[in-house]
């Protein structure tokens, strides 16, 4: 067992767990407590160019040639690449020193949801998730929305229409439905994400309810945690 926390926020895109994952974070810093916030895919150096190259291909394309095209395989294996760099550089030294994590998302999850979403098998996403050993959350938040919300929060935006999931609706409302079904999917699938999260430790959390209430509660859960990690580690 780790020594510190590891906290994930969850949510298909336009959920609002970026937001809510950063009110948390700043109603943690009135506390001493050692919180780092990452963002995945893209938490360390190497993973900013995996995600640059999954979402907006064609900034690396050659000019006037075709663009790159990354097939859904492709993509979730460079996600572990991403996953592993960030467990091995950024989450197990600052676990080991008692700090906490706070993570906005977790290929634990994205690589389940994702995968699936676009109609990979679920014997080879075990087999990519298998290849990385992680510390496993002690908590993943996951915001379940009103898919009109979603709707509403996509036409707001002025996100590229390149990107390979933003504007895409038939992929996101496949993403919203898996996600709000996540403890509810097939016996193997469940089987399969209990090897990496706890399912007792997954969490929704009703998108309608104000960020800031959520943010404060999330806030206070977290702190009671870790009281309760010192403890047990005072006593180990």
């Amino acid at each position: 067992m780790h020594q510190g926390l590891y906290i994930v926020f969850e949510g298909m895109d336009y959920s609002g767990k970026s937001t809510l994952a950063h009110m948390v974070m700043e109603e943690l810093k009135s506390t001493k407590l050692n919180c780092i916030l990452t963002h995945h895919p893209g938490a360390t150096p190497l993973g900013k160019h995996l995600r640059k190259l999954v979402k907006q291909p064609e900034l690396f394309s050659a000019p006037n040639g075709p663009i790159i095209e990354i097939d859904s395989m492709s993509v979730q294996m460079m996600m572990m690449v991403d996953h592993s760099c960030f467990v091995n550089t950024k989450l197990i030294p600052h676990l080991e020193q008692g700090g906490i994590m706070l993570a906005d998302r977790s290929n634990y999850i994205s690589c389940i949801v994702y995968g699936v979403s676009e109609g990979l098998k679920l014997t080879a996403i075990n087999k990519l998730l298998g290849l990385v050993q992680s510390p496993t959350p002690d908590r993943v938040f996951i915001i379940s929305n009103r898919w009109e919300t979603i709707v509403e929060r996509m036409k707001s935006t002025d996100r590229s229409k390149s990107d390979r999931y933003d504007h895409n609706v038939d992929l996101l409302k496949r993403v919203g439905d898996i996600y709000d079904n996540l403890i509810k999917l097939s016996p193997e699938a469940l089987m399969m994400l209990s090897r990496y999260v706890p399912l007792e430790h997954i969490k929704y959390l009703n998108g309608d309810t104000p960020a800031i209430e959520l943010a404060k509660s999330i806030a206070q859960q977290i702190v009671r945690l870790a009281n309760e990690k010192a403890e047990s580690n005072a006593a180990q």
